[in-house]
């Protein structure tokens, strides 16, 4: 239930066991293909949209700021690493553009070495996670590593990783304000199951 501009469940993290595998499921691949369908828009410069519902006006999803923006993608449409000076601008519009639908939180799921990427903009001496807290958003930074750049024989290790930030950004939520945004990178393989377990568990604590 909401109190405030925070919501509040009734308990801690919810049961893996309690979370109805389908609702996961189905939050998971909607958000997932919304995200994908978002990021092919951009590509084309129509950037119309930046955000995924997985909950209306309480919990979306993003890719990272400029990660399918053709000015910052290379001839073979890899992103640019560093981002150039150039950058900094569409940065900082992204960010009031995220203001401006309404977002006061931000669950980043990027690793320090994927933010890295922002360093060179000076945004912040604290990168752009601290950029962020200076535009008044929250941020709750829990890393959790993009599985396609898994070595062999890491793909068992990473899903202990998942459940493990799932638990902590379900732990963390009753005392972020909301609207509460996600973002990883490219959007696929880590937000949408965190959102997901987020959806899931808070159906469960409604009923």
């Amino acid at each position: 239930m909401r109190f405030g501009s925070r919501v509040v469940l009734s308990g801690g993290a919810a049961d893996d066991d309690r979370v109805d595998p389908h609702l996961y499921e189905q939050t998971r691949r909607r958000v997932h293909d919304d995200l994908r369908q978002i990021a092919g828009q951009i590509r084309q410069r129509d950037d119309s949209r930046l955000l995924a519902w997985a909950r209306t006006g309480l919990l979306a999803g993003a890719q990272r700021p400029l990660r399918y923006d053709p000015r910052f993608l290379d001839s073979s449409g890899k992103p640019l690493t560093p981002l150039p000076n150039s950058a900094r601008a569409p940065v900082e519009a992204w960010t009031e553009r995220v203001r401006s639908e309404g977002i006061r939180t931000i669950i980043c799921l990027a690793t320090c070495r994927e933010l890295t990427r922002y360093e060179p903009l000076e945004l912040h001496h604290d990168g752009l996670l601290g950029y962020f807290r200076s535009r008044e958003l929250g941020v709750c930074h829990l890393p959790l590593r993009d599985p396609a750049h898994l070595l062999p024989g890491e793909a068992g290790g990473w899903k202990q990783e998942l459940q493990q930030v799932q638990a902590a950004a379900l732990g963390a939520f009753p005392q972020l304000n909301v609207p509460v945004l996600t973002f990883c990178s490219g959007g696929a393989d880590r937000t949408p199951p965190v959102l997901a377990y987020i959806v899931a568990s808070l159906a469960e604590v409604k009923q």
